[in-house]
């Protein structure tokens, strides 16, 4: 069984269902938000997410990306 804990997820869209979808992702992943209203990514960044300016910062490097 592939173990897929510990990899970059770039996840571009928190809103109401993004932010809960990302939350997730946080205690087993390094995980970098990105949202058009920076604001809106704010409650994950304080979780310990990082957070992009813009949505290609967001996805370098990343093994899997996500949109909401």
């Amino acid at each position: 069984m592939a173990h897929w804990g510990g990899m970059k997820i770039a996840f571009l869209g928190t809103g109401r269902m993004g932010t809960e979808l990302a939350r997730h992702l946080l205690s087993e992943h390094e995980l970098t938000v990105w949202n058009r209203t920076a604001e809106r990514a704010q409650p994950l960044v304080d979780e310990g997410a990082a957070r992009a300016d813009t949505p290609a910062p967001a996805v370098e490097g990343a093994a899997a990306i996500i949109t909401s």
